[in-house]
């Protein structure tokens, strides 16, 4: 790491440990990372993952699927993304985005009920492991604009699905070719994420949440797009953030890593950076005051640095 004083160090878990610890979540708030050493973990050479494609009318069986597979409590091997979206044609859809760590066998075994439901298209398939982070490069190709911004909801929910759907195709038109917008339910399992104690990095957060993320990409920078892109994102994120019970709005921040914070001010970044860290704020502040006291890095949930006693 390049610290704020120019200076390069290694953080791992022996050496500078608390810039190792806070990096784990507080990010580029304590300088430039320039090498990684990753600790590599099993891994079978292929996975069973893709999409499949469904038409408007199969929006309930769709969510009253994933609904059931949710609350069975998914497994360490497998997660599904929902997708509102247009096609090429200007056609709204529903879209699921299905991932199983296994043959294709055993992931198509493991979605019966997904695939119960009839599919218009279908793109799984078994591919090699490497290529899952590639399955959006076809849309998210360079030089093009991107918006996107995300909230969290604690259980899925039909009727604001539904509702969100019915908005999305109002807001989504007139539909144009060089604009690609999504809404986005991404349901990923939590076990692994909650045996980990949340002191052990600086993002804190444990508990199985759905994130709900609006995702959109044009080609023509242009103010009449930016202002389409934020709008309509947080109109439709709104519908969830309204209906969610255990999240207070003014703390539903989303993933952090989804936040755009352009038309935030600095102190509202900072008092949502409390929000994003919880209870490892405090420890982080500490971190902050020691590497980069003068908050050379401070574009990404500034943490304020703790004050000398």
């Amino acid at each position: 790491m390049v610290t704020a004083s120019g200076v390069t160090l290694t953080a791992n878990g022996t050496e500078n440990p608390d810039l190792f610890w806070g990096i784990r979540g507080g990010g580029c708030n304590f300088g430039v990372c320039t090498e990684f050493v990753l600790k590599l973990h099993p891994q079978r050479a292929t996975v069973f993952a893709g999409m499949v494609i469904f038409p408007p009318p199969a929006l309930d069986k769709v969510f009253t699927t994933v609904d059931q597979w949710w609350k069975n409590g998914p497994g360490v091997n497998e997660f599904i993304f929902s997708i509102f979206s247009r096609g090429p044609d200007g056609n709204p859809f529903v879209a699921l985005v299905l991932f199983y760590n296994g043959s294709e066998e055993e992931g198509r075994a493991n979605f019966k009920s997904v695939f119960d439901i009839g599919p218009v298209v279908d793109m799984t398939s078994e591919i090699p492991y490497e290529k899952l982070n590639g399955l959006n490069n076809e849309i998210s190709v360079r030089g093009k604009n991107a918006y996107q911004k995300s909230v969290h909801a604690t259980s899925p929910d039909l009727s604001v699905a539904k509702n969100m759907f019915e908005a999305f195709v109002k807001v989504s038109e007139p539909f144009s070719p060089d604009v690609s917008f999504s809404i986005v339910h991404e349901y990923f399992p939590a076990s692994a994420v909650s045996s980990i104690a949340k002191d052990a990095t600086a993002y804190a957060h444990r508990d199985p949440v759905i994130t709900v993320l609006a995702f959109v990409l044009w080609a023509e920078a242009t103010p009449e797009r930016i202002a389409f892109a934020k709008d309509a994102s947080s109109q439709l994120l709104k519908m969830t953030t309204d209906a969610e019970k255990n999240i207070d709005e003014k703390d539903n921040i989303g993933y952090g890593n989804y936040y755009y914070s352009e038309s935030d001010s600095t102190s509202e970044l900072m008092q949502k950076a409390k929000v994003l860290f919880g209870d490892n704020y405090p420890r982080l502040q500490q971190v902050k005051r020691k590497y980069d006291p003068e908050q050379l890095f401070s574009k990404w949930f500034p943490i304020i640095p703790a004050v000398e006693t």
